[in-house]
C-alpha cells in the first residue's frame, strides 16, 4: 500500500471514530427529562403561592399607604370643622340663654305692677265683702232674733196640757236616762234612737233643732247613720242649692272648696256671714267668687239646716267613728211641730 492510501486510510479511521462520537452525543441531548416527584411538585406549588401571596401583600400595603397618605388631610380638615361646628352652637346656645333670660326678666318686670295691682283689688274685693257681710248679718240678726222670739211666743200662748196624775212613790233606783225634751217629736223608732244620741252629745232640742252648749245648730247622728230633722233637712237641701259648685257629700270640685274640709276650722258665724255676704278669693293668680245668698229665702230659710248636715261631714272626715259618711242617711227623725212652723214662717 502506498503512502497516500495509509493517510487516507487513517483519515477514514478518524473520521469514523468522530462520527460515532457525535452520534453518541446526539442520543444523549435528545434523551427524556426524568418526571419531577409528587413532593416536588407541591413544593412548586407552595414556593408559587408564597410568591403570589408576598406579591399580593405588598401591593395591597402600598395602597393602604397610598389611601392613608390621601386622606389624612381630609381627616384633619374634618376635625376641625367639627370642632368651629361645636364651638359655633356652644356660642349660639350661650345667646339664645341671654336672651331667653332677657325676655324673662322683661316679663317679670312687667307683670310685677299689674300682680301687684291685682293683689290690692283682692284685697279691697275682701275687705268689701266683708263689710257687706257684716252688714248683712247686721240686718239679718234681729230678723232672726225676732223669728226665736215669734216662736217662743207660740209655743208660750199654746195651751197646756192636763197635768197627769200624780204616780205613786216607787222605791228609789239607778236614775233612768234623762228624757227627751218634750218640744222634740215623739220618742218612737229612729226618733228614740236619735235623742238618745242627743243626750249622749250633751245637746239641748230649741227651736225645732239639736244645739250644743253655746247654742250652735249641731247635728245628732246615730252609729247606724240615722240622723236628725235638721240634718235630713240639710243634707237634702245642700244637694238640691249647694252641690253643683261644692260638690256632692261637701267634698268639693275644681272651683270650688269642699265645705267639709272647711268647717274643720271655720266656725259657725264666719260660715253664716260668707254664704249671707258671699267672698272672694284669690289663689294662685285665680279669682274665686262666692255670690251673696242674704236676700235668697230658699237658702236663707234653711241655712242652720245646711250647717247642721256640713257639719255632720265634717266631723266624719276627722273622726270615721262620728258625723256623717259620704252618701244618703239610714234614716231620720220626724220633723217637730216647731221646725215645721220655723219653715212656714219664713218661707211665707
Amino acid at each position: 500500500m502506498s503512502a497516500d492510501l495509509k493517510v487516507l486510510a487513517a483519515v477514514l479511521a478518524v473520521g469514523a471514530a468522530l462520527g460515532v462520537g457525535a452520534c453518541n452525543e446526539d442520543k444523549t441531548a435528545n434523551k427524556a427529562p426524568a418526571a419531577p416527584t409528587a413532593s416536588e411538585k407541591a413544593a412548586a406549588v407552595v414556593d408559587a403561592a408564597k410568591d403570589k401571596a408576598a406579591d399580593v401583600a405588598g401591593k395591597v400595603a402600598d395602597k393602604v399607604a397610598a389611601v392613608k397618605e390621601a386622606a389624612a388631610p381630609k381627616v384633619e380638615a374634618a376635625k376641625e370643622a367639627v370642632k368651629d361646628a361645636a364651638a359655633n352652637v356652644a356660642d349660639k346656645a350661650s345667646d339664645a340663654k341671654d336672651v331667653v333670660v332677657a325676655k324673662l326678666e322683661a316679663a317679670k318686670d312687667a307683670a310685677a305692677p299689674k300682680v301687684e295691682a291685682a293683689k290690692e283689688a283682692a284685697k279691697d274685693a275682701v275687705a268689701v265683702v266683708a263689710d257687706k257681710a257684716a252688714e248683712v248679718k247686721d240686718a239679718v240678726a234681729p230678723k232672726v232674733e225676732a223669728a226665736k222670739e215669734a216662736v217662743k211666743d207660740a209655743i208660750a200662748a199654746a195651751p197646756a196640757a192636763p197635768a197627769a196624775p200624780a204616780a205613786p212613790a216607787a222605791p228609789v233606783a239607778t236614775p233612768a236616762p234623762a228624757a227627751a225634751p218634750a218640744a222634740a217629736p215623739a220618742a218612737t223608732g229612729d226618733n228614740a234612737e236619735v235623742q238618745a244620741q242627743a243626750t249622749t252629745q250633751g245637746l239641748a232640742f230649741k227651736d225645732g233643732r239639736y244645739r250644743d252648749k253655746d247654742g250652735k245648730p249641731t247635728p245628732a247622728v246615730t252609729k247606724d247613720y240615722k240622723v236628725d230633722w235638721a240634718t235630713w233637712q240639710g243634707f237634702r237641701r245642700y244637694h238640691d242649692a249647694c252641690h253643683v259648685c261644692h260638690g256632692p257629700n261637701a267634698l268639693g270640685s275644681s272651683f270650688a272648696p269642699g265645705l267639709g274640709e272647711s268647717l274643720k276650722t271655720m266656725d259657725y258665724e264666719t260660715f253664716f256671714g260668707t254664704v249671707v255676704g258671699g267672698r272672694t278669693v284669690n289663689r294662685a293668680g285665680t279669682t274665686y267668687v262666692m255670690p251673696a245668698f242674704g236676700e235668697d229665702r230658699n237658702i236663707m230659710c234653711y241655712l242652720d239646716d245646711i250647717y247642721t248636715y256640713i257639719k255632720a261631714r265634717s266631723n266624719n272626715m276627722v273622726d270615721p267613728k262620728t258625723g256623717m259618711p259620704a252618701g244618703r242617711p239610714n234614716g231620720r227623725e220626724d220633723i217637730s211641730p216647731e221646725a215645721k212652723k220655723a219653715a212656714a214662717d219664713c218661707t211665707g
